[in-house]
């Protein structure tokens, strides 16, 4: 599964292929949506990766540009223009999540297209003499060409027709692996949410009044999986541990295990 959730009475799954589940006191329903991997799975069509609810239809997430708000079989792309630069490709899309006015976070990731850096017949280095020796190198050179361009990261907040470009730190709108991503989107039930991920990134505000980073430098290790709101405070998941901010600062937020008989030690590989 990409992602499951519950709305009201009823509950939806969507599968990375492409199928979405809906589950409700008057039956299951399963619908395929076009251009995935369910429709043609011996094709190039795009795996999902999460979707939204409108109130009236689904938008959903994928690679390779996939953007698209339907329901049944119809759709239609509804993803914001980004200006196309060399030599980077079709964007990733992902949906780190809603807030309490509905409106819908969508974030682009975009890396150096591959095609671009590739050594074949037709590259204008390349001849059918070149000693094996020469051609690794070539190789080499092209591979590091590749990777000296940074990750681009964009996210627009809204609705279909309606996105609104929302502005991040250049560290993370730029970014040279490990990649910057955006994580989560957790509401406080005031107009504010948070819009945390990694580099130590936790933002406060809203699209309309703009967002302000109260992340900290000394936080810039920490790496935000998921959060939630507890007690009027922000509790994230990180790496391999609970933290929670403190508005300013990252500090421990763990419950206390009881280990039974050493040497047995709880030792998570990632918190969620």
């Amino acid at each position: 599964l990409a992602e499951q959730t519950e709305f009201g009475s009823s509950y939806v799954a969507l599968s990375l292929s492409g199928d979405i589940y809906h589950i409700g006191q008057s039956g299951h329903k399963q619908l395929t949506i076009p251009d995935t991997q369910t429709e043609d799975p011996e094709g190039e069509a795009t795996y999902i990766y999460g979707f939204a609810w409108t109130g009236s239809e689904y938008v959903v997430a994928g690679d390779d540009g996939f953007l698209k708000a339907g329901r049944d079989r119809s759709w239609q792309d509804v993803s914001p223009e980004i200006p196309a630069q060399f030599p980077y490709g079709k964007p990733t899309w992902r949906i780190p999540g809603t807030d309490i006015a509905g409106r819908i976070y969508i974030a682009a990731y975009q890396k150096a297209d591959p095609r671009h850096f590739n050594f074949y017949s037709g590259h204008p280095q390349y001849r059918d003499e070149l000693p094996d020796e020469e051609r690794w190198e070539i190789k080499k050179k092209l591979r590091s060409q590749q990777d000296s361009y940074p990750q681009l990261v964009h996210l627009f907040a809204g609705k279909p027709g309606e996105w609104k470009h929302v502005v991040l730190p250049e560290r993370i709108v730029r970014s040279f692996p490990a990649y910057a991503y955006i994580s989560d989107i957790t509401d406080t039930g005031t107009p504010e949410l948070y819009i945390t991920g990694s580099d130590g990134l936790v933002m406060k505000g809203n699209p309309i009044d703009g967002f302000r980073d109260l992340s900290s430098i000394v936080d810039r290790e920490i790496n935000v999986s998921s959060a939630t709101l507890y007690r009027n405070e922000l509790v994230v998941g990180a790496d391999r541990q609970l933290l929670r901010f403190d508005g300013h600062l990252f500090k421990p937020f763990a419950p206390k295990v009881k280990v039974s008989k050493a040497p047995f030690v709880i030792q998570p590989s990632a918190t969620f």
